[in-house]
C-alpha cells in the first residue's frame, strides 16, 4: 500500500514535499560531502607526516652513524653536532609519531600546528603501534651508544642495533604511508561516489517532479484553458471534468469554481436574452408611442397657429369698429351742433326760414349720413356676432385638444375658457349694441321725417318754424343720444381689443410650449429609435451564446 496518492494531494502539499525532498537530498549531500572532505583533509597531512617519520628515521640512522663515527675518529665538535641533529630528529620523531597514534596538536618548522584525529583503528594504525613498540625497544641500544662508559664494541652493537631498528621502522612508517595514501584514494572515490549519487537522485528526483507536473498540473492547466477557450467563444452549454483529480486539492477547487462560473455565466446570458428580448419589444412599443405622441403635438401646434390667425383677424376687425364707431361719434356730435345752430336761428328771426331750410336740409343729409353710418354699424355688429360665434367655436376647438393634451394642455386649457367667456361677453355687447343701432335707425328714420315737415313748413310759413325749432330740439336730443352710445360701442371695442389682445398673447405662449413640446416629441422619437437599435444588437450579441 502506498503511503500517500499523489493525486490526492494539494499543490501546496506537492510543493512543500518537493522542497523537503531537495533539502534533505542536499543537507544528505552537503553533510557527505563535508564528512568526506573532512577525511579527505585529515588524510593529506597523515601521509605527509608518515612520510616525514620516514625521512627523520633515515636522518638519526645517518646521524647516529656519524656520530659514531666522529667520536672513533677523535672529531668531537662534529660528533656533538652529529649528537645534536640526532636528538632534534629524535624529540621530532617521537612527538609526530605519539601524535599520529593519539592525535592533537603538532608544531610544525614554520611555526603552523597541524592538528590531527587519532589513528582509525586498521593496518596504518598496526604498522605505527608497530612502531612505537620498535622505538621503544631501541632505547636500550640507544642508550649504550651515547653513554660514553660503553666499550667501542658495545657502541657497534648498539649501532648496529639502532640500524636495524631504525630501517624496521623505516618499513614500518612506508607501510604506514602507503596504506594512509590508500585511505585517501579511497575517500576520494568515496567522495566522489557521493557526488554523483547525489546528482543522481537530484535528477531522478527533478524528472519525477517534471513529470508529476506535466501529467498532474499542466495537463489539467491545459484542458482547463481549452474549456475557457469554449466559454469565451459563446459555448457554455458544457461543463468541464478532470477525472483522477481530487476535489480536495486546489486543481479540483478550480475546476468546481470554473464549473461554477459557467453556470452563472449560462443563467447570466438566459436571463440576459429573456431581458434583452423584452427591452426589444419595450422599445418599439415606447416608439410607437413616441411616434403617435409627436403626430398629436404637431396637430396641436398646427391648431394652435390656427387660433393665432384667428385672433389676430378678430384684433384687426374690432380695432376697425373702434374706428368707425369714433367716426360716428364725431358725425353725430356735428350733428347735434347743426340742430343747434337751426334751433337758434328759427328762434332768432322768421327771416332766417330760407337759412333755416337749408340749415334743414343739411340736417336732413347729416341725419341721412347718420342712418348710413347706422346700416354700417349694423354691419359691424353682424361681422362682431360672427367672428364671437367663430372665436366661441375654437374656443370649444381648443378646449378639447387640452383634454387629448392631458396634463401638458391643462394650461391651454384655461385659456381657451377664457376666450369662450369673453366671446360670450362680446356676443352680449353686440346684442345691446345692435339693439341701440336699431334705435338710433328708427330715430334717424324719424329725423328725416321731421326734417321733410319742417321742409314744407318753412315752405308755407312761419307758424310752422315754430315746430321746426322743437323738431330741432328733438333731433338735438337724439344726436346726443346717438353719440352717448357710439361712444359706449368704441370704448367697448377698445376694451374688447385690449382683452383680445391678451389672449393672442397667451396663444402665442401656448404656441412657443406647443412647439418646444413638438421638438421634445421629436427628440424622444429619436432617442427611441435609437434604443430600438441598441436592444436589438444586444439581443444579436446575446445570441452568439450556446446555453
Amino acid at each position: 500500500m502506498a503511503f500517500f496518492q499523489l493525486s490526492q494531494l494539494s499543490l501546496k502539499q506537492v510543493l512543500r514535499y518537493s522542497v523537503m525532498s531537495f533539502l534533505v537530498l542536499i543537507t544528505a549531500m552537503v553533510v557527505g560531502i563535508q564528512w568526506e572532505k573532512n577525511i579527505l583533509l585529515g588524510g593529506f597531512p597523515r601521509i605527509n607526516l608518515t612520510g616525514r617519520q620516514r625521512m627523520l628515521a633515515e636522518r638519526m640512522d645517518h646521524y647516529a652513524f656519524a656520530y659514531a663515527f666522529y667520536r672513533k675518529e677523535g672529531q668531537s665538535e662534529k660528533a656533538e653536532e652529529a649528537l645534536r641533529a640526532f636528538g632534534e630528529a629524535k624529540q621530532v620523531f617521537e612527538n609526530t609519531l605519539k601524535t599520529l597514534l593519539e592525535g592533537g596538536s603538532l608544531s610544525l618548522k614554520n611555526g603552523e600546528t597541524q592538528s590531527l584525529d587519532p589513528a582509525p583503528q586498521g593496518a596504518m594504525r598496526e604498522s605505527l603501534e608497530k612502531g612505537m613498540e620498535m622505538w621503544a625497544g631501541m632505547q636500550g641500544a640507544l642508550q649504550s651508544l651515547l653513554a660514553d662508559h660503553s666499550s667501542e664494541e658495545g657502541k657497534k652493537q648498539a649501532l648496529q642495533q639502532i640500524e636495524g631498528v631504525l630501517d624496521a621502522i623505516k618499513g614500518e612508517m612506508n607501510k604506514a604511508t602507503v596504506l594512509a595514501q590508500e585511505d585517501s584514494t579511497a575517500t576520494l572515490q568515496n567522495f566522489a561516489l557521493v557526488v554523483w549519487l547525489g546528482l543522481a537522485m537530484g535528477i531522478a528526483l527533478a524528472l519525477f517532479i517534471s513529470r508529476f507536473f506535466k501529467n498532474k498540473i499542466l495537463a489539467p492547466l491545459h484542458e482547463i484553458r481549452l474549456f475557457t477557450e469554449k466559454v469565451a467563444g459563446g459555448d457554455v452549454s458544457q461543463s468541464l471534468e478532470l477525472p483522477g483529480v481530487s476535489e480536495k486539492t486546489e486543481l479540483g477547487q478550480l475546476v468546481a469554481a470554473v464549473n461554477g462560473m459557467g453556470s452563472s455565466l449560462k443563467d447570466l446570458l438566459r436571463e440576459v436574452q429573456g431581458t434583452s428580448k423584452e427591452l426589444f419589444a419595450a422599445a418599439e412599443q415606447i416608439s410607437s408611442s413616441s411616434e403617435t405622441m409627436f403626430r398629436s403635438v404637431d396637430n396641436q401646434v398646427q391648431s394652435t397657429n390656427q387660433v393665432k390667425v384667428a385672433f389676430s383677424e378678430i384684433v384687426q376687425a374690432i380695432n376697425e369698429v373702434a374706428m368707425n364707431s369714433s367716426e360716428a361719434a364725431q358725425s353725430a356730435n356735428q350733428a347735434g351742433e347743426s340742430a343747434q345752430q337751426g334751433g337758434q336761428v328759427v328762434s332768432g328771426t322768421i327771416q332766417g326760414m330760407h337759412t333755416i331750410r337749408d340749415t334743414v336740409v343739411d340736417s336732413s343729409q347729416s341725419v341721412e349720413r347718420l342712418g348710413e353710418h347706422s346700416q354700417k354699424i349694423g354691419k359691424v355688429i353682424e361681422v362682431i356676432n360672427d367672428i364671437a360665434e367663430q372665436t366661441n367655436l375654437l374656443a370649444l376647438n381648443a378646449t378639447i385638444e387640452a383634454a387629448r393634451a392631458g396634463e401638458h394642455g391643462r394650461g391651454f386649457a384655461v385659456v381657451a375658457d377664457e376666450v369662450r367667456q369673453l366671446a360670450e361677453r362680446t356676443t352680449d355687447a353686440t346684442t345691446e349694441i345692435a339693439d341701440a343701432i336699431q334705435s338710433m335707425q328708427n330715430e334717424t328714420q324719424s329725423v328725416v321725417q321731421k326734417m321733410q315737415e319742417g321742409t314744407q313748413v318753412v315752405e308755407g310759413g312761419v307758424q310752422q318754424a315754430v315746430e321746426a325749432e322743437k323738431a330741432l330740439v328733438g333731433i338735438v336730443g337724439s344726436t346726443d343720444l346717438v353719440a352717448s352710445k357710439i361712444e359706449t360701442i368704441a370704448a367697448a371695442a377698445e376694451e374688447q381689443s385690449a382683452t383680445v389682445n391678451e389672449i393672442s398673447n397667451h396663444v402665442e405662449g401656448i404656441s412657443e410650449g406647443a412647439e418646444i413640446s413638438r421638438t421634445g416629441a421629436q427628440e424622444v422619437l429619436s432617442a427611441t429609435g435609437r434604443l430600438t437599435q441598441r436592444a436589438e444588437a444586444l439581443n444579436s450579441l446575446v445570441g452568439r451564446f450556446r446555453t
